[in-house]
């Protein structure tokens, strides 16, 4: 506890130190050196009087019990706590933490456990301080930086989880806690500053500085590690002495360190001739068979030991040119002692008991580079490198399979140790080489293979990676022969392996969007397979690359072929309505006979493997199937389908899906809203007690169809969708939940700002992923930067910047918003000239229920009585009265919040007439208006007293002209609530008289 902490550190603190904290704490700068060592001396003391022992008798064995580091965690939370009380409420904590590349799983876990600590949220912030090469290190997927990019991403996903709740999306990845800076690499005149500072000699000295700077800037390109690693050379050759009498470095002979620092001497090189002067030769070695294993991270020094108890084995011809002169040591010895000089000299640092690491990756291919020049100057070729990689990666499979008994080896052994060997593989098999080896190694290679390519998907989901891995599996498995022949006998020989290597490796380049290769290996199993489990796997990843193109007709083909091959009832390729009713009726059937409601939904059982895989099947259907509105019938038949196998047989991960998206097709479809509503919660409680794909996608359904209720629950159930579609990787569900969010919002009444915020930020970096999602959300961005008066937002000059509007996505949003903001902004020819341009029956089937749709249906029929007034054309006035009646209709149905808009249109219309009582129509104008503003429509109550004062403006009643000023007034009032600064100013400039 914090009490206990601090009677520790009091217990155990000198006076001096006491001194030294309270300065800490306090904030104090003017700390001198030792202090702040003193200050060091103090933590280190902390941590270990947390471990209840003799702070004088502690050592370094501490640490390697698991309890201490328990303690550990905490004693370093206490002390940011205390640091943090003593401090004002609002003020924060910043942790910088460099070379955090180096740091281990216990340190990272070490900071993770204080970094989502509930009592520091808010106010300890991280910063994590990477070089440019460690950043490419990320970016590359280099093998051991994905540790750190997890460790990332996981702590964001556990603050995001504590902070969805209490603010939107954007503005939780605003409060990130950490933040990573990239080092970049330095510019010439940073390099000047840089070697200024270094030699101690000013920056504009034109005979040492300047072009000396100019020399390291050629040959580093700025790049800090380099750049130090040429300075440290030229002291090393003595081209750069210091003068005591100056206090200065001076350069030897610049013209001479330029001819021998020539243009083909690059860092790598450097750190050659720096290993080979400044390390013995036993080092020296250590660091050259460590390079040998290319990708990996942690070099085990068990392998290492195993390569030099085989040493001549391995390095055949070589090893004569290459290890000559280790004979005077025992092998015993100098391995051991090899690493520990190369840890001194920080070229190695020591992770475990077990495990070492580069300190860089420059250090390590500067010894492989050495090793390579060795051999090339012995062989006058590079196969003998491939060759010694492959005798490595048959020593360490013989012992990976050779030391676990009757037990299954690969499961045995730690994936370390497998993806050491295997990246032996990936280096050192040609294809010439791969038909030397016997079938029972080749048999072991695959299955190791294999087994990496799982580990690696799973754990670091690095797919490309993965599969490059797997495809080598595959040539392995089947000979040195590409051919139709060399597959099938490979099928023949080794089904099962077969089977499991093209079907992962085609699920890893479908992640990498290579969808061609992906059918390749899903043809071949499809092709071979002997169990109908075989080809129905396969034949779900041949429907995945076809969503991946969008080709909905063959995933429908295909998904119908599925069902046939499953037992499954299946279904026309043309549906009827009649058959559209039918579906729906048996499931609502059954729905209402099961009695499930959201109480006792949690109770159902789980569904059986066989019933899964049909589900797994429809639920490829769905997704597609409601993007395009021509496809709707497909969305009410499977959602129909899935919701029904739920009912009957269980609940599965498909059942989110399933549910939320037969909710919808009621609310749409049927327009049943009390109905879908119990649809919805019954769904909500399904995906927070079973894990569910899609779950983000499933909430967002749900959160459109709360949209019918009174509340503004919706918004919370869309941002919770939003969040999880993220954390679960689905990018594509997280931004169609977006769109939808940004489009219930905006009709919802809410003040704009926020949303304008939340689109800004967030819609150029769904453009850097998805151009179809980008073009339906750029619609809402427009028109809220042109109501706003932000910006006047060039839509089309946007999509000529993205490439174009893909197959006009987006362009009925996008026409429906302009014809909007023209409304309100009076420009009524431009508003109808636009609604001629859109369908007047968009989302026949489902999507009527949308609040985007009926807007649309209320502003066509005030466009409609507006063109009435003007022309007297009685067929607008026919058309007005049909939408009306429409949207009438829907209220009857149970869309109650929809009713405010009934009484606007149902006042406009009786303004039309001619003998009608001005004062009972002011009285529908005023029921309207009071309706709107206590749903909380502000744009709809501001529209509403818009209509009211143009009524009492032209009204023949005196009385009612004067009125139609506070009418006006309070339009212009409501629509600068609600953040249409531009509309209101419109309204000013329509009717100067009034204001």
């Amino acid at each position: 506890s914090l009490e206990t902490c601090q009677e520790r550190i009091q217990q155990t603190m000198t006076e001096k130190e006491r001194q030294i904290l309270t300065a800490v704490l306090l904030g104090s700068d003017k700390q001198k050196d030792d202090e702040k060592s003193a200050a060091v001396l103090l933590v280190q003391r902390l941590l270990l009087s947390s471990t209840s022992r003799d702070p004088s008798q502690a050592t370094i064995d501490v640490l390697d019990d698991p309890r201490v580091w328990i303690q550990i965690k905490t004693a370093i939370r206490s002390l940011l706590r205390i640091v943090l009380s003593q401090q004002q409420q609002q003020s924060s904590l910043i942790w910088v933490l460099d070379e955090i590349q180096n740091a281990d799983a216990r340190i990272l876990e070490v900071l993770q456990f204080v970094l989502t600590d509930e009592e520091l949220s808010g106010r300890l912030a991280c910063c994590v301080i990477l070089t440019d090469t460690h950043q490419q290190q990320l970016d590359d997927g280099v093998t051991g930086s994905h540790n750190i990019q997890l460790w990332i991403e996981e702590i964001l996903q556990v603050q995001a989880a504590k902070l969805s709740s209490s603010m939107s999306p954007t503005a939780a990845t605003k409060s990130q806690c950490i933040q990573t800076i990239v080092i970049d690499s330095l510019t010439l005149q940073q390099t000047k500053q840089l070697l200024a500072a270094a030699m101690r000699r000013d920056e504009t000295d034109e005979n040492v500085v300047q072009p000396l700077a100019k020399l390291l800037y050629e040959r580093t390109m700025g790049n800090l590690f380099s750049l130090i690693q040429f300075l440290e050379y030229w002291q090393d050759r003595e081209w750069m002495v210091y003068h005591f009498g100056t206090g200065q470095w001076n350069v030897t002979n610049l013209e001479g360190l330029r001819r021998k620092s020539s243009l083909s001497e690059n860092v790598a090189n450097v750190l050659c001739a720096r290993m080979q002067v400044s390390l013995p030769r036993n080092a020296l070695h250590v660091l050259q068979l460590a390079a040998l294993f290319r990708d990996i991270d942690c070099i085990d020094h068990r392998d290492l030991a195993l390569i030099v108890n085989n040493d001549e084995a391995v390095f055949g011809a070589a090893y004569a040119e290459l290890w000559t002169g280790d004979e005077e040591e025992p092998k015993d010895s100098w391995l051991p002692r090899g690493l520990e000089i190369a840890c001194e000299q920080t070229m190695l640092i020591s992770i475990s008991e077990h495990e070492y690491k580069f300190t860089h990756e420059r250090i390590k291919d500067a010894a492989y580079q050495m090793l390579i020049s060795s051999l090339i100057k012995s062989f006058d070729c590079e196969d003998e490198a491939k060759a010694i990689h492959l005798r490595i990666g048959l020593l360490l499979l013989d012992d990976i399979f050779g030391s676990n008994g009757d037990t299954d080896p690969l499961k045995a052994v730690d994936s370390s140790r497998i993806f050491a060997c295997a990246d032996q593989f990936v280096y050192g098999l040609l294809q010439s080489k791969i038909s030397k080896l016997s079938g029972d190694s080749r048999l072991k290679i695959s299955q190791l293979l294999l087994e990496t390519g799982s580990n690696l998907s799973q754990t670091a989901n690095n797919f490309d990676a993965a599969s490059k891995y797997l495809v080598l599996g595959i040539k392995v498995l089947k000979g040195s022969r590409e051919s139709a022949q060399a597959t099938q006998f490979a099928f023949q020989k080794s089904y099962r392996l077969s089977v499991e290597l093209h079907l992962m490796y085609a699920h890893m380049e479908i992640n990498c969007g290579r969808t061609e290769n992906s059918q390749q290996a899903a043809n071949a199993v499809l092709l071979y397979a002997r169990e109908k489990e075989d080809t129905v796997r396969a034949m779900m990843i041949l429907i995945r690359c076809h969503q991946a193109d969008f080709d909905f007709n063959k995933i429908l083909s295909m998904a119908l072929d599925l069902l046939a091959i499953l037992g499954e009832e299946t279904f026309p390729r043309k549906p009827s309505r009649w058959y559209l009713q039918k579906e729906v009726k048996r499931t609502i059937k059954k729905l209402k006979e099961s009695g499930i409601t959201a109480k006792n939904v949690k109770e159902m059982p789980h569904m059986d493997d066989n019933k899964i895989m049909t589900m797994n099947v429809l639920h490829k259907i769905i997704a597609p199937a409601m993007l395009l509105p021509e496809r709707h019938p497909f969305f009410i038949i499977t959602a129909s389908r899935m919701a029904r196998l739920t009912l009957e047989f269980g609940l599965c991960e498909c059942s989110g899906t399933a549910l939320s998206s037969f909710a919808l097709c009621v609310l749409g479809y049927l327009q049943q809203p009390k109905e879908a509503l119990e649809l919805a919660d019954i769904s909500i409680q399904v995906i927070d007690s079973v894990p569910s794909l899609n779950a983000g996608l499933c909430l967002t359904f749900c959160g459109m169809i709360l949209t019918t209720e009174p509340s503004r629950k919706f918004l919370a159930v869309m941002e919770n969708g939003i969040r999880l579609s993220l954390e679960g990787g689905e990018a594509n569900d997280a931004f169609f939940a977006r769109a939808y969010y940004n489009f219930l919002y905006f009709y919802d009444g809410i003040p704009l700002q926020p949303l304008l915020d939340d689109v800004e930020s967030s819609t150029p970096k769904i453009l850097d992923y998805n151009k179809t999602c980008f073009f339906l959300v750029l619609p809402v961005w427009e028109c809220l930067s042109n109501l706003t008066g932000k910006s006047s937002l060039d839509v089309c000059g946007l999509s000529k910047c993205a490439g174009g509007i893909p197959a006009d996505c987006g362009m009925d949003h996008l026409l429906t918003f302009q014809m909007q903001a023209a409304f309100y902004g009076g420009e009524n020819e431009k508003a109808l000239e636009l609604k001629e341009k859109i369908d007047d029956e968009p989302g026949k089937l489902i999507q009527k229920h949308c609040p985007f749709y009926q807007a649309r249906l209320f502003f066509y029929c005030l466009i409609c009585i507006d063109i009435y007034r003007q022309t007297g054309k009685r067929r607008h006035l026919r058309e007005a009265k049909k939408l009306s009646n429409k949207l009438g209709a829907l209220v009857k149905r149970g869309f109650i919040k929809l009713l405010h808009k009934y009484q606007i249109l149902d006042a406009e219309l009786r303004s039309l007439g001619k003998n009608s009582d001005a004062g009972s129509i002011l009285q529908f104008y005023n029921t309207a208006i009071a309706s709107s503003a206590k749903s909380g429509y502000l744009q709809d109550a501001a529209l509403a007293n818009l209509l009211c004062a143009q009524f009492c403006m032209t009204a023949r009643d005196g009385h009612l002209k004067q009125t139609a000023n506070l009418y006006f007034h309070k339009s212009v009032e409501l629509f600068c609530s609600w953040g249409a600064l531009e509309v209101a100013k419109s309204i000013k400039l329509r009717y100067p008289e009034y204001f």
